[in-house]
């Protein structure tokens, strides 16, 4: 749907309608910050439900590449 949608406040609506805070700043700032603490979440929410915390560091790693190419 966020695909399809035709403007920024349209995508922004589906973004709400699936639980996402309030978008009333629409701004790449304020998405990536949004973005990144329900990653968070995720993880957290996960990190109670798997066996061996290494399952979960595997998903991790995507973005530990990408943080260590952007201090680079």
């Amino acid at each position: 749907r966020m695909v399809e949608a035709r403007s920024d406040e349209e995508a922004a609506k589906v973004l709400t309608e699936c639980g996402y805070d309030e978008l009333s700043s629409l701004t790449p700032a304020h998405l990536d910050g949004m973005l990144s603490q329900a990653r968070e979440a995720v993880y957290q929410d996960l990190g109670t439900a798997v066996p061996d915390g290494r399952l979960l560091d595997v998903f991790r790693m995507k973005y530990d590449y990408h943080n260590a190419k952007t201090l680079l």
